[in-house]
């Protein structure tokens, strides 16, 4: 009876942990139908008209949030977003790069180093260009160019300065 007992006691120990446990992984990943980080493929791939693949147009390495209302998975936290024509790494806050962040950019070939809100270049930055010209300035609303701030040609001399937004040429 007693050994009836405890087999009856270890059985019924080892329902309410499946239990228990189907119930924390039903809550934490929302039922099994939202994929976890390491299950997302991180790119996007660029199709033509004809809905072949041609490309993978960005990679993403870093932390990850889901957002419930969205149903997605943002970059969130530290990370490194690689396109086909620039780099950026940096804090993420909901997808957008937050703080002081670094760029690369392949086209124009600059190494960037900006103060982000929202995504977007807002506050003191230097780019440098692998000629030598060198951006330094404060940055406003995502502009290509300082709002306030200056270009050096790869001399050092002063080539062009903004001020509130407007060039003036030396």
């Amino acid at each position: 009876m007693k050994d009836r007992n405890l087999l009856l006691l270890g059985a019924g120990l080892v329902v309410v942990f499946v239990l228990v446990f189907g119930i924390l992984v039903f809550v934490i990943y929302g039922g099994g139908t939202h994929p976890t980080p390491e299950e997302l493929v991180c790119c996007i791939l660029i199709q033509d008209d004809m809905g072949e693949d041609r490309g993978i147009d960005y990679t993403w390495s870093g932390e990850w949030k889901f957002e419930r209302g969205l149903d997605i998975w943002l970059p969130h936290g530290y990370g490194i977003l690689e396109t086909m024509y620039a780099s950026y790494e940096g804090l993420y806050v909901d997808g957008m790069l937050e703080g002081k962040g670094n760029s690369y950019h392949k086209v124009e070939m600059l190494e960037c180093t900006n103060e982000y809100v929202n995504g977007e270049r807002h506050g003191q930055g230097i780019c440098i260009a692998d000629d030598g010209r060198e951006w330094n300035g404060e940055w406003k609303d995502d502009g290509d160019f300082p709002h306030n701030g200056v270009m050096f040609d790869a001399s050092g001399k002063i080539t062009i300065e903004w001020r509130n937004g407007e060039e003036i040429k030396k």
